[in-house]
């Protein structure tokens, strides 16, 4: 039986995990809180993988390297981390979004260990790239859109708009280390180190290679940008190739979710008109709490009138405890902060299986209701 080792300092989450991996009766599983209680267990017995935290890769890797150079690592990164370029390729075999590939692990690292040799590295997609950005600088965007571009596995291939060229190049980079195959649009929010405010971006595939992004400010309504994206797609696909063997698979990640986690489209409505600055607030707190949960938010999008999302789960857990969580949580953490003492939350929420938002006209009821 191949050998894992854990390295997990907290303990819920360790306990999760080491339940998982155990209870699939494919692999013995050892468990470390520190790197250095990792490093003892490698120098007793060797492991095949070790699984980690991706806030642990820059210590652990020197050290558990030195121990076995031939051990594979794989780390857990909460959604929207952007993995660093020198751990990627030969040095870390995977970089798994944590909560929604916890369900898929034993068979996600029993590809890893199953695999043999290095895949080949795949030939350069060839598109018109004086074409895209023809068209992309002749196309008229709209007022709240800030840029657009279009990238292919975290390589700029065109782009227009206000950003500057360094931001350009952030976003292609976070894109391409945040998208999930298989997915047909994605919606989140960026601060960039130069920019004072948040980016709501939103980018779908371009063809099989390609992904098309805007990026815009963040109180853009989802309909137009989607617009706008339909638009952008009809003018620029003819000028990507057509390789439908490849997928946008994310620079540095060398896995695939065969069996993929639950989605579900949640909606709740506010008791009273939240204020922008608030509404910021309550994202970032979903955001934090689902993480800490072991729940993946996409898609999240927070109005005056109510709070909209997209949660992946594993499939035996239950959407009402999920949502209640996140509901109580987020009212419990604007309490402890700012002592903010009002409802927050109107009574209830609506939930459907679903892998992509609800549209506007699916949203519209909730947004006639005056809260």
């Amino acid at each position: 039986m191949k050998r894992i080792l854990l390295v997990e300092p907290d303990e819920g989450r360790a306990a999760r995990l080491f339940e998982i991996l155990l209870s699939s009766g494919e692999y013995v599983i050892s468990a470390a809180s520190t790197v250095l209680e990792a490093t003892l267990l490698l120098g007793r017995q060797r492991q095949d993988l070790v699984l980690l935290p991706v806030e642990l890769l820059h210590e652990a890797l020197p050290a558990l390297r030195d121990r076995q150079p031939d051990l594979a690592v794989v780390a857990l990164a909460p959604p929207g981390v952007l993995a660093a370029p020198e751990l990627a390729g030969d040095q870390v075999q995977g970089i798994l979004p944590r909560g929604a590939a916890e369900a898929a692990l034993p068979g996600i690292l029993g590809e890893i260990l199953g695999r043999e040799g290095t895949a080949p590295a795949a030939p350069p997609v060839e598109d018109d790239a004086e074409q895209l950005a023809a068209t992309l600088q002749g196309a008229t965007l709209h007022a709240k859109v800030i840029g657009a571009l279009v990238s292919c596995g975290g390589e700029l291939r065109a782009h227009t708009g206000r950003l500057e060229p360094s931001q350009v190049q952030d976003v292609a980079a976070h894109v391409a280390n945040t998208w999930m195959p298989g997915h047909t649009a994605a919606i989140q929010f960026l601060r960039l180190p130069t920019r004072s405010g948040d980016l709501l971006l939103y980018t779908r595939p371009l063809g099989s290679a390609h992904l098309l992004t805007l990026a815009a400010r963040p109180e853009t309504a989802l309909g137009e940008l989607r617009r706008q994206a339909d638009a952008l797609y009809t003018a620029l696909v003819p000028h990507v190739a057509a390789d439908d063997a490849r997928a946008p698979v994310p620079a540095g990640r060398h896995w695939s979710l065969e069996e993929p986690p639950t989605s579900y489209a949640v909606v709740w409505r506010a008791h009273h008109s939240l204020p922008l600055p608030l509404q910021i607030t309550v994202r970032r707190v979903l955001e934090r709490l689902a993480s800490e949960r072991g729940f993946e938010l996409s898609h999240v999008v927070v109005r005056a009138e109510l709070v909209h999302f997209l949660v992946h789960c594993p499939p035996d857990c239950r959407v009402d405890e999920i949502v209640r969580q996140l509901k109580e949580g987020v009212a419990a953490d604007l309490r402890a902060q700012s002592g903010f003492t009002s409802r927050l939350w109107e009574k209830g929420f609506y939930a459907v299986p679903a892998a992509e938002p609800l549209g506007e006209h699916e949203l519209a009821p909730f947004l006639q209701q005056a809260p």
